[in-house]
């Protein structure tokens, strides 16, 4: 890639003079652009070889001079034209340009074509695909380099890039880089920082690694000198990439290294906003802002709290109850008087409840994770310790344990210290909660792991069959139904469905921090007690939209009308289908794992859908009883059987099976981080439903279809379903725990459709299945060598 770069330099250089004095008109249009160009008598031959974006010139034309006209007339839709939103602007933008030689050559003339014009009301920037790529370059950076092997003390230019495409212009950042002796990261892996706390490069201050200038916005350099690390044993280098707006630049997006003639961090794009690296020194955090992803992340700041970074007890007040939490001294007896454990050592922490006027309750740590930060963002780096509603994950792989309960309304838990974050102070943040003693469940216990017994309850020992979920994933029994309910009945942070059907509305505020739903009770779970669940959301009264809003529908108006401002109503026309909110760049796509070039929406007709890549085409779809042909209908009773096939067409390719990796239903025909979605196939092929209804991956006909037949199951009532599935095409011969198709069977368990023998790889469907790169891939680290 190096030399292909400074090839085309020079070629550019050796026709420069032939062409750079062409006349070149440019006739902006209201979609469309009109080019003439004048090509000297020489050069007339290769007019065909001049290209607006991808197109040819639209008409060619000799003059009575012997010169050629060359005019390019196309609508700005055409010709590859990148369309780019800046400020109060709308721009197109293209080149034009000669290329006399074979594509595959670089060209010998560019001319840069832009059209810039009002930005429009209510136009959306543009999101195009990203991707990134990572490479160790040459000492003089022109190529890849070819070998992996650094003196000591040398320099390694380590070149990253992100492609485009047609997205508006990026600025590529090196969020965090670290040394490990892994080819993936693991939680016990032996690390060295080397770009840390928001881009600051922690190893220009020690040697004299540093940054060099940018040649484009979507590369960075990092010129790093090698230091000792990991003698006698590989070095692998994983890095976090971040893409950004080049002109929206802060202390949590940016490249800082330290210059030591100045004895100060410099920023790399702009030195004289340098102020942003000051706290390279210290912790750069981003502030907290109203709206900000809590939500999407899962972790709310209402009940979680930052709890190891002094010795004193930390308190936090909900109704009632108040809740404590500290670290203590060794016989639990007083707060401790270091913050400060050698690796390896207990950590005593305890937790409580003052139950007030309360009934008795009892004391749960329902999940904790170490951190960086004293306050939990979604980008900050964390290592679980509690999670799966309970379950002490560090208890499996070291001396941590729950204590011996002294009364009900306390936890007791000696933490044994860990490897996480060198260099940094750790925070260790939990999640409390208060419950009903003879309540105990799946979802409501505390689990630690003892050796030579398994997973034990704390409060129990003879229902310890409570913490077996612990190796798999620990679900509420109503989890499914009452995720129907927020959203299909009481979705109100959007809309009030509830007020077509029946009598329910909003009644006015009487202030805008309090609201009342005045609820038509309905019929729902006959016999058994109901609950309702709502999801709150505090917001700027001045920034209402079509996802921060609360309609209800006025029957006597026919229409839905917005509580707080009725001449606003607008905002509330998408209650009859879907409110969405608009896509922006650096959104969600990455961390929520669901991207869109390979996730497609399926069963939302009965007619195939099909999608290609490469050399390979991809069909899915709905078929009738027999699977014979399309169904007719996408209309299924509750609790009857829909099938489902896939097929790819192979081409020339060799034989391939094809997989079913994973289906979500969701209420949307396309997904997105804030899509309400429920697993169908997950875990790299385990499906999901096979467990708790007859649901079943069919006999194959042939390696390159997949059959499935699915029992529909209650989800999103008075909505339209969607299902979409990640379908991938395999080496019939090399399946393996991450590559396959599994069912549960009753009676027998988890089977391996393609072959029984083998059946043993679905043993990881209980819990998790993992590739060896796994981790470093999900976690969007690229490592290399």
């Amino acid at each position: 890639m190096g030399t292909q770069l400074y090839l085309g330099v020079i070629v550019v250089m050796l026709f420069a003079t032939t062409v750079a004095n062409a006349e070149i008109k440019v006739q902006c249009e209201k979609d469309s652009i009109s080019i003439t160009l004048t090509i000297p008598s020489r050069l007339r031959q290769y007019a065909a070889r001049y290209f607006l974006g991808n197109c040819m010139p639209s008409r060619f034309n000799v003059l009575p001079s012997g010169e050629g006209k060359a005019e390019f007339n196309y609508k700005l839709a055409d010709c590859n034209f990148k369309r780019l939103m800046k400020g109060k602007h709308l721009i197109y933008k293209n080149e034009l340009t000669f290329r006399p030689r074979p594509r595959s050559s670089p060209a010998a003339y560019v001319y840069p074509i832009e059209c810039v014009y009002p930005r429009p009301k209510g136009v959306a920037e543009g999101r195009g695909g990203l991707k990134f790529h990572m490479l160790l370059l040459n000492e003089k950076m022109t190529e890849v380099a070819e070998t992996n092997v650094i003196p000591l003390g040398s320099f390694m230019p380590i070149w990253a890039t992100v492609e485009q495409k047609s997205h508006q212009p990026l600025l590529l950042l090196m969020e965090e880089c670290v040394a490990a002796t892994t080819p993936e990261l693991q939680a016990n892996s032996n690390v060295y920082p080397i770009i840390r706390n928001k881009g600051c490069l922690l190893d220009s201050v020690k040697g004299n690694s540093r940054f060099l200038p940018r040649y484009h916005s979507s590369a960075i350099i990092l010129y790093l000198q090698s230091f000792k690390f990991g003698l006698g044993e590989e070095v692998y280098i994983h890095c976090k990439l971040l893409a950004w707006d080049p002109e929206v630049l802060s202390e949590s997006k940016k490249a800082c290294h330290y210059v030591k003639e100045n004895e100060r961090w410099e920023l790399l794009d702009d030195p004289m906003q340098s102020s942003m690296c000051d706290c390279c020194s210290r912790t750069c955090n981003p502030r907290s802002k109203r709206g900000d992803q809590w939500e999407s992340n899962g972790f709310r700041p209402k009940d979680w709290y930052a709890t190891i970074y002094d010795p004193v007890f930390k308190t936090y007040s909900l109704g009632d109850l108040q809740f404590n939490i500290g670290l203590m001294n060794e016989d639990f007896s007083g707060p401790a008087e270091s913050t400060r454990f050698p690796l390896g050592s207990i950590i005593p922490i305890m937790a409580s409840v003052v139950q007030n006027t309360h009934q008795p309750l009892l004391l749960l740590l329902e999940e904790c994770v170490a951190a960086t930060t004293p306050e939990l963002y979604p980008e900050s780096t964390m290592y679980p310790i509690i999670s799966n509603k309970g379950c002490l994950l560090e208890s499996v792989s070291s001396r941590s344990k729950f204590e011996p309960r002294q009364k009900s309304s306390e936890i007791r838990l000696s933490l044994q210290t860990f490897t996480f974050a060198m260099g940094e102070e750790v925070f260790i943040h939990c999640k409390l909660l208060a419950w009903d003693p003879n309540g105990l469940d799946s979802t409501k216990k505390a689990c630690h792991f003892v050796e030579g017994h398994g997973w034990e309850l704390l409060d129990n020992l003879a229902q310890s069959n409570l913490c077996d979920c612990c190796e798999s994933t620990c679900k509420s029994r109503r989890q499914r139904s009452v995720a129907s309910v927020l959203i299909a009945y009481l979705n109100f942070f959007r809309c009030l469905l509830d007020s077509v059907k029946g009598n329910s509305r909003f009644l006015p505020r009487y202030h805008s921090s309090a609201i009342i739903l005045y609820l038509q009770s309905f019929k729902f779970g006959l016999g058994e007690e109901v609950y309702i669940h709502c999801k709150l959301l505090a917001w700027d009264p001045e920034v209402l939209s079509e996802s921060k809003k609360a309609c209800h529908y006025v029957k006597e108006n026919e229409r839905w009308e917005l509580l707080d401002d009725p001449m606003q109503s607008s905002m509330c026309d998408c209650c009859s289908r879907t409110c969405n909110p608009r896509s922006k760049r650096g959104d969600q796509w990455e961390s929520n794992g669901f991207r869109p070039k390979d996730w497609y929406a399926t069963i939302y007709d009965p007619v195939f859908k099909t999608y290609s890549l490469g050399d390979l085409q991809f069909n899915i779809g709905l078929m009738n009883e027999d699977f014979s042909g399309p169904a007719e209908s996408t209309r299924f009773p509750l609790g009857s059987i829909i099938p489902i096939m896939a097929s790819v067409v192979q081409k020339t390719h060799q034989p391939l099976l094809l997989l079913l990796e994973e289906c979500v239903a969701a209420t949307t025909p396309e997904l997105y981080p804030e899509s309400t979605m429920y697993p169908i196939i997950s875990n790299k092929g385990c499906l999901l439903e096979s467990v708790s209804s007859r649901s079943k991956f069919e006999p194959r006909q042939k390696s390159s279809e997949i059959r499935l037949s699915l029992q529909t199951f209650t989800f999103a009532m008075g909505e339209e379903v969607f299902i979409h599935c990640k379908l991938l095409a395999w080496d019939p011969n090399g399946l393996d725990s991450t590559k396959k198709a599994c069912h549960f069977v009753e009676g027998h368990g988890w089977e391996l459709l393609d072959n029984l023998a083998q059946s043993n790889l679905c043993d990881c469907c209980e819990s998790t299945c993992k590739s060896r790169r796994q981790r470093s891939v999900a976690s969007g680290m690229d490592p290399f060598r």
